[in-house]
This record gives C-alpha cells, sequence and structure tokens, in this order.
C-alpha cells in the first residue's frame, strides 16, 4: 500500500530562451512607483484631516483639510476645509480654499473659497465664488515649490524725524495749547443720586 514506487527520471526543465526586446522598449523606465487609491464612500462622513501621498477619491463628505497627491471630489462629494493635491478635479461641494496645480472644475462642482493654482479650468456651469491666483514667480534658485509661501521680508521702519529741543525752547508755549477747547457738554445721569 505504502511501497515505494520507482522514481521517474528528472528531468530538468526546459532551458528558457531570451527573447529581444522590442525596440520602443529600448530606453529605461524611470521608476514610477504607483500611488495608492483611496475612497470616502458616498454613506461616509469624515471629521478630521486627511493626509497621504494617495489618490483620494470622495463621494460622501469630509470635514477637514486634505492634503494628497491627487483628489477626485464626485459629483455627491461634499469637502468643508481646505483642499491641497497636485492634482484636482471639483464634481461635487467644496467649502474652502483651493491649492493645487492642475485643478479642474467640472460643469457640476461647486467650489466657494479661493482657488491657488498653476493650471485652471472652469467649465461652463460650475459655480466658483472667490479668488483665483497664480502663485508669484520666484527665480529658480530661489523655487521651494509652487505653494511655498515664504514669509515677508520685514522692512525696517522709518526712522523717526527728531528735531533738537533748541528749536521748540524758542518758539512760545501757547502756540501749542489747543486752539478750541470743547465745552463740556456731558449730562448728569439720574440713576446715579438714587438714594
Amino acid at each position: 500500500m505504502f511501497a515505494r514506487t520507482p522514481s521517474k527520471a528528472q528531468t530538468p526543465p526546459p532551458p528558457m530562451i531570451a527573447t529581444p526586446e522590442p525596440a520602443f522598449n529600448a530606453a529605461p523606465r524611470p521608476n514610477i512607483h504607483p500611488v495608492a487609491t483611496s475612497v470616502v464612500g458616498p454613506d461616509l462622513i469624515m471629521e478630521g484631516s486627511i493626509a497621504g501621498d494617495v489618490e483620494l477619491h470622495v463621494e460622501g463628505a469630509v470635514r477637514g483639510d486634505i492634503h494628497v497627491t491627487r483628489l477626485i471630489v464626485g459629483e455627491k462629494g461634499h469637502v468643508e476645509g481646505r483642499v491641497r493635491a497636485q492634482a484636482i478635479e471639483i464634481h461635487g461641494r467644496v467649502i474652502g480654499d483651493v491649492e493645487g496645480l492642475k485643478v479642474k472644475l467640472f460643469e457640476s462642482a461647486y467650489v466657494k473659497g479661493d482657488i491657488l493654482h498653476e493650471q485652471l479650468s472652469i467649465e461652463p456651469g460650475a459655480f466658483f465664488q472667490g479668488v483665483c491666483r497664480q502663485p508669484t514667480a520666484q527665480a529658480p534658485h530661489q523655487s521651494q515649490g509652487p505653494f511655498a509661501n515664504p514669509a515677508p521680508t520685514p522692512q525696517p521702519a522709518p526712522a523717526p524725524q527728531v528735531q533738537p529741543a533748541a528749536q521748540f525752547a524758542s518758539q512760545p508755549a501757547q502756540q501749542f495749547a489747543p486752539q478750541n477747547t470743547p465745552q463740556d457738554t456731558s449730562m448728569p445721569c439720574d440713576w446715579d443720586k438714587a438714594s
């Protein structure tokens, strides 16, 4: 029953034959890491900030700031907070500021807040209330990214104009007295005298 049967002669697997790569694949591929996709479903309400190197699809509601690689707000999606991503597509509702390299508002979009962008596309029918602006251009060696907000360089306050005291000593004192002193027009309050 458990007798050993003679083993068949083990033959090595056939050698693998290398096939040449097609000419269009001759160039080395860049090291591209895939971006994970996350979804806030239509029946989900999230409160708090979301951040990560992900593509985020919002079909439900998010109350908080979002900072991701790519953001897509679906037609029924609703975001209340600041949104920041490299690429942003808005089909639904965003109440808050939007910052992105590429920002696209589709026909069904509703955005109430300022938009900071390098490329902006607004389809007819989209609602947008706010200010849209591009980041200020910097010299290439000073660039800290398109949305870096360097602190403004403080300007020194102008030096006060100091006049020698001798100039004031030679002028009569009445010249500096108020010309028209107002009369005391206050009315006495009867409720202060209540006894």
